[in-house]
């Protein structure tokens, strides 16, 4: 692998990105976890940062689902670029090297309580070749709210 990135960088990458996503759409944090994801399916080297994140949008009706286009025009007045060529079932993003995959959540059923307005998948370049399998650092399990949140 050309130009490797350690595994404090992939995690700096995830973080500060997810971050700019929580800004630009003016976000509220509901949830948000880091973890190392495997670039391959067999699950080996090289990794890449993976951060997940549950946004309510600011004066949106929590028991509501929020406008698609709204949150895609609010990304894309702040430089998101759409990537055609990531394959997703939400709308995926680009900038600088990371890609943001977004999904608005339907409302809840009447019994179930609302859990965010989005999904955001924060993904990282495939350039850090530490095994995450060793440490366990392979799932998303630590929680970045207060990285995400703070300035």
């Amino acid at each position: 692998m050309s130009n490797p990135i350690s595994p404090q960088d992939a995690r700096r990458q995830v973080v500060d990105v997810s971050r700019q996503v929580v800004s630009d759409l003016g976000g509220e944090v509901a949830e948000a976890t880091f973890g190392y994801k495997s670039c391959n399916d067999q699950g080996e080297a090289p990794f890449r940062g993976h951060g997940y994140l549950l946004l309510w949008m600011p004066g949106a009706d929590r028991s509501r689902e929020v406008s698609p286009d709204l949150v895609m025009e609010r990304l894309r007045q702040h430089g998101w670029q759409t990537n055609p060529d990531f394959k997703s079932h939400g709308t995926t993003f680009t900038r600088d090297g990371v890609d943001v995959n977004v999904w608005v959540i339907p409302p809840p059923k009447p019994d179930d309580p609302p859990i965010a307005h989005l999904s955001v998948d924060v993904l990282g370049e495939c350039r850090d070749t530490f095994d995450h399998r060793t440490d366990h650092t392979d799932r998303l399990s630590e929680d970045v709210r207060g990285d995400v949140t703070s300035g």
